[in-house]
């Protein structure tokens, strides 16, 4: 149990952390790996974002795919992004 823990807290900061990077906006603070990317505009479409959920059984390949696709869906949607001071 704990190693799958320690695996799922590793893959969920993986994911927080490039979100960082990329400067999406998250109201995830907590770590928890259900993780909510809002609209930059969500006033303007009937869904305000999307959920990504991860679990141990998550390989550090799809990890590191679902990285790349997050750049990949930032660049191409708007997505609330983060202030520049809280890139960190």
């Amino acid at each position: 149990g704990d190693q799958l823990r320690g695996k799922l807290h590793r893959v969920t900061g993986r994911v927080l952390e490039r979100m960082r990077e990329l400067g999406i906006a998250t109201p995830n603070q907590s770590g928890f790996p259900i993780i909510e990317i809002p609209l930059a505009e969500a006033d303007r479409v009937d869904e305000v974002g999307f959920r990504l959920q991860l679990t141990s059984a998550h390989t550090d390949e799809q990890i590191e795919h679902l990285c790349t696709v997050l750049g990949e869906v930032a660049e191409r949607f708007k997505l609330r992004r983060t202030p520049v001071d809280d890139r960190g």
